[in-house]
């Protein structure tokens, strides 16, 4: 599978620090008179660009007073047409950085469009949008003049625009220094930190140092090493650092007030991670998944503890009752069921044989084609069945490696998926895999049910595509209805 793409880290990002003069406060009654631009990496300085720019205006007095750019001075340079091609050609694919970069901007592409070219589509980083959240309360503003002086930047902006480019690529060197605190490692770091600095736990950022651009699962830990939340993600660094970001209509109550620790744990592919993160959330029930709240209301068929054989719905079916048919979505599912089933089993004793059979696949043919008989109500039992006809599949399958179109690999042992991922898993460094054990033995959790129920999914649909390989062993899979992906509950 492949993971997202990896941001680099910043030490080997080029930037290339752009200003710009003008004769005015927007590109549509004003032109530039100046372009200057600079290349860093890794701190170093690695060329400059400077050229005046015939505006075709008059240069008003007030921009003159500012910037000391008279029209004489511009006598003969060249217009902006003639200047945009060196410009472009030193900014490559550079990383633009400017303060107040969209007013520089903004000029560049009305001379790109007045030019016939396409404006640009930069990587960008503005250091006066950083400045305000890293700075707040130290400076009396964020004007570049401002911060050079307070914080003593080496240069010192002019209005002249290679004074203000070496200005602003002192500031964005040391507010890069700031944003290492907050566990800044990369450029998608630093794009992104500006709106995570608006939470109130955003010190707490740290805590994703060093976690990776990579599938898999993550989590919050709180005081005692209480896991507080499990999820699964795409980019794991990106994923747990977006909870620092302010949702309208989300409230976590104090699941960052509560958090010390973030963990991690690499998959191969969006599968592997969605069955370790249901495992995870199973085995340690953490307080912020909402999932459980839905697992909480699952409910199973048991024989009836009175003289008449029969069958009632219950949450927590006690330790020896016997058959057990479930889960179902809950109580009302589960009480369906058996009146669905009264109606196609009037013998006690038959429904109660059906049930058994179910859950071990002994009579599975004929309790499903009496569910065939059974319309719309027979659909949440029909459901059962079918998990346990596809847990009966995997587990009779022994050790099965099956390989898909995107070339995720899947191993199972004994009907359970083997995650293993590479991190460290809640419980400490030596538990580093989130092992399957033997197989559920008795009445499946609600997790396990979840966990078929996403294999089964995804089975059904690879197979139908037939883009399944089997690389060892054997599969008989009882293809059947194909049910909605699963959706994260984080």
């Amino acid at each position: 599978m492949a993971g997202p793409t990896p941001s680099p880290p910043l030490r080997e990002i080029l930037f290339a620090v752009l200003d710009t003069e003008t004769t005015g406060w927007s590109p549509a009654g004003g032109g530039l008179t100046e372009i200057a631009a600079a290349r860093f990496q890794g701190g170093d300085c690695l060329g400059t660009y400077q050229t005046l720019v015939d505006p075709g205006t008059a240069i008003p007095p007030f921009i003159t007073d500012l910037t000391g750019i008279t029209g004489e001075a511009l006598r003969g340079a060249p217009p902006v047409s003639a200047v945009l091609p060196s410009l472009l050609e030193f900014l490559g694919p550079a990383v633009l950085v400017g303060h107040n970069l969209p007013f520089d901007l903004s000029f560049l592409d009305a001379a790109l469009v007045g030019s016939d070219r396409p404006p640009l589509a930069p990587s960008t980083v503005d250091t006066l949008t950083l400045a305000r959240r890293l700075l707040a309360g130290e400076v009396p503003d964020c004007r570049l003049g401002t911060l050079a002086a307070v914080l003593r930047l080496d240069h010192r902006p002019s209005h002249r625009a290679l004074d203000d480019v070496l200005a602003t690529a002192d500031l964005l060197h040391l507010l890069i220094e700031r944003a290492s605190a907050y566990g800044v490692e990369d450029l998608a770091d630093l794009q992104d930190l500006p709106r995570l600095l608006g939470h109130r736990q955003s010190a707490k950022l740290e805590l994703t140092a060093g976690l990776p651009r990579e599938p898999g699962i993550y989590w919050f830990e709180g005081r005692g090493g209480e896991v507080l939340l499990v999820g699964r993600a795409g980019d794991i660094r990106a994923r747990t650092r977006s909870w620092f970001v302010r949702r309208p209509g989300v409230r976590l109550g104090g699941l960052l007030d509560e958090t010390t620790a973030v963990g991690h744990l690499r998959c191969a592919g969006p599968l592997e991670a969605a069955v370790a993160e249901i495992r995870l959330v199973d085995r340690l029930r953490p307080r912020y998944n909402r999932r459980l709240r839905a697992w909480d209301r699952w409910a199973y068929l048991v024989p009836s503890s009175g003289t008449r054989p029969g069958m009632v719905a219950t949450r927590r079916p006690p330790s020896g009752a016997g058959p057990v048919l479930g889960p179902f979505g809950s109580l009302g599912e589960a009480r369906g069921s058996a009146r669905a089933l009264e109606g196609l089993l009037p013998d006690p004793r038959e429904r109660l044989a059906a049930l058994a059979g179910a859950r071990s696949g002994l009579e599975e043919e004929r309790l499903r084609d009496l569910l065939g008989e059974g319309g719309s109500a027979t659909v949440p039992l029909a459901r059962v069945v079918d998990r346990h006809r596809r847990e009966e599949a995997l587990r009779e399958g022994g050790r099965l490696v099956l390989e898909a179109r995107s070339g995720e690999r899947l191993v199972f042992e004994g009907g359970r998926l083997v995650i293993g991922g590479l991190g460290e898993a809640p419980g400490g460094p030596a538990r580093a895999r989130i092992d399957p054990g033997a197989g559920p033995v008795g009445p499946l959790t609600a997790g396990e049910a979840s966990e078929l129920d996403l294999l089964a999914t995804w089975l059904d649909g690879e197979e139908r595509g037939g883009a399944i390989r089997v690389v060892e062993g054997e599969l008989d899979w009882p293809c059947g209805e194909r049910r909605p992906a699963a959706r994260a509950e984080t």
